[in-house]
Order: C-alpha cells, then structure tokens, then sequence
C-alpha cells in the first residue's frame, strides 16, 4: 500500500512535469494532481490507522506533502506568467514579424510612456473612394487557442475619423475553410472616437457581428496615449463559448464569453498591427498618424506598464474527471 501511494505521487509529479504550459489546460492539470496528491495522503492516513505506523512517520510524509504543493505553486506560477513575445519599437524585428513595403515606419522622435522609438502608421491627405491603410504590422501565432495583446496607441492631433470605423488590430485563423477563406476579427473606434467596436468577420456566417462595451463605456481623445489589451479565447466548434475581453488603461471596457470565433477546427494564426482607415471612403485633411510601441502577446493579463498588477479575471475551470 505505502509503495502504491508513493507511486501515484510520482507519477503526479512526472506528468505534470511534460505539460506544455497553456493556461486553461494547466489549471484543469494542477487541480487533477492536487486531488491525486491529497487522496494518496488521505490513503495514508487510513493506512497508518489501522497498521499502528508512528505519527513521526505520517508527520514526515505532511512534510513532503506540503513541499511538492510548494513545487507545484512555483510550476504553475511561471507557467501563467508566460509572455509569448515583447517588441519595443525602435527598429523593425525580423521573423514572425513581417511588414508591408514602405509603412509602418519607426519613428525615434516619438516616445510612449515606455520611452525609445514608436512604430507609425501614416494617413496622407485626400479624398478615398473606399479604406485606405497607413501599413500592417503581422505576428504569426500559429498553435494558440487563448491569447492576450497589449500596447500603447495613440492617434495624432488634427485627427480624420473615418465616417465608418478607424480600425486598429485583427486577428486571423491559421486555417482557411472550405472555401479558401480565414475568418478574422478586429477592432476599430466608431463615431469619431466615442465607440469601441469588436467586430467578427465570419465568411461561414452571412454578414457580421459586432460587439460593444458591455461593462464600462470608452471615447478616445487625440495626441494621448493609452493602453490598449484585449483577450481572445476560441470557442468550441459547435458552440458560442468563445471569451472576449478588453482593457483600456487597465480599465476592463468589455466582457463577453458567447462568442463564436471559428466554426471549423483552427487556432489563431496571426495577430496584426493594421489600422485601417475604412469600412468606406471619406476625406483626410491632413497627413495624420496613428503610434503603437511596447506590443506584448501572453498567455495571460499583461496589465499596463508602470500600472498596479493586473487581475486574472478568468475563473480557473473545474476539475474534470476527480472524485
């Protein structure tokens, strides 16, 4: 009995040790083995019960007890905390990063609150027939099914809003469907700077589906910089259970955990710096910028630099399979 406890200790142990360290899974993992752990004690405690073992023993086992939890809550600690990437936009990185020809640009007299260089996107003036794009920044992220962005963006002053919406990130599935098609998503500011807009653009669904703050309201002010970070969990194929959430300046803006992201079996594919001036057509009056720096994708909160620390605003799933 004592060598078949200890056994389902370490095979706790070694299986937790080979997880590839993904949020959602992990949590459901680290729940699976603390309830394996404390059932192989609470055996123990039986065993050493009814066969008379000294307390010093049991009181030894405690130990080790508590210590593997101690292990555990460092593993997963540093597991949660995983940051896929960091850029500081003083020059332009290589691969996964690809670029459009010409624009962005780096602009080294320009600083975000987190100092050095800025990555500009630029608008020149007249008169478009439809949208029009100061360039596209791409970072591929093939594999992920839960990721959270960050950065800080700021619009220049005199500023043209585009009568439909002036559009700042997309996201798109690694995999086409059927019909060679990559459903996408972005978001955008409407009504010249007073609504933040989400918008899934499904080519297997007809039309598209917007969403709006639901938990705080948000304008935006020109030649002022604000973080910007949202998190976008994929939903299950079949089912509207897809997590969308946004922060503006560490404030949470929205919240909506019904969304359908996919309805073919795909993970995210790549992450995109492209605002888009568009939706339609309209007139610039003057060359006009948009900055983004300090861009940062993560498998969990990221919180605005310099901030207070951010809240996991996800409840941990339940343990499947435990009795």
């Amino acid at each position: 009995m004592r060598l078949r406890t200890m056994t389902t200790v370490l095979s706790g142990l070694c299986g937790f040790s080979g997880l590839q360290l993904q949020t959602n899974r992990l949590r459901v993992v680290y729940m699976r083995k603390i309830a394996i752990l404390t059932s192989a004690f609470e055996h123990w405690c039986t065993f050493a019960a009814h066969n008379g073992v000294g307390r010093t023993v049991t009181f030894g086992l405690l130990l080790v007890f508590g210590q593997v939890l101690f292990l555990f809550t460092l593993l997963t600690g540093s597991a949660l905390a995983e940051v896929i990437h960091q850029q500081e936009w003083s020059s332009k990185p290589g691969s996964p990063w690809s670029f459009t020809a010409g624009k962005p640009s780096i602009d080294n007299t320009t600083s975000s609150p987190s100092g050095g260089g800025t990555l500009r996107f630029t608008y020149e003036a007249g008169t478009y027939s439809s949208s029009t794009v100061g360039g596209t920044a791409t970072y591929s992220t093939p594999g992920k099914t839960d990721l959270y962005v960050g950065h800080w963006m700021k619009w220049s002053s005199p500023f043209n809003w585009n009568p439909v919406g002036t559009k700042m990130d997309y996201l798109f599935l690694s995999d086409p469907n059927a019909n060679g098609n990559r459903d996408n998503f972005l978001f955008m500011v409407q009504n010249n700077g007073n609504t933040l807009t989400f918008t899934q653009q499904l080519w297997a669904a007809p039309g598209t589906q917007n969403r709006f703050p639901n938990v705080s309201s948000q304008s935006f002010q020109l030649n002022r910089w604000y973080w910007f970070e949202f998190h976008v969990r994929l939903n299950t194929v079949g089912q509207a259970n897809g997590l969308l959430e946004a922060w503006v300046d560490n404030k949470l803006v929205m919240s909506h955990n019904d969304v359908t992201y996919r309805t073919y079996n795909s993970t995210w594919g790549n992450f995109q710096h492209s605002p888009v001036w568009g939706g339609g057509g309209g007139t610039i009056s003057q060359q006009q910028h948009y900055w983004v720096d300090h861009t940062v994708i993560s498998t969990t909160r990221i919180g605005m630099p310099g901030g207070t620390a951010p809240g996991d605003t996800v409840p941990p799933a339940p343990p499947v399979g435990v009795r």
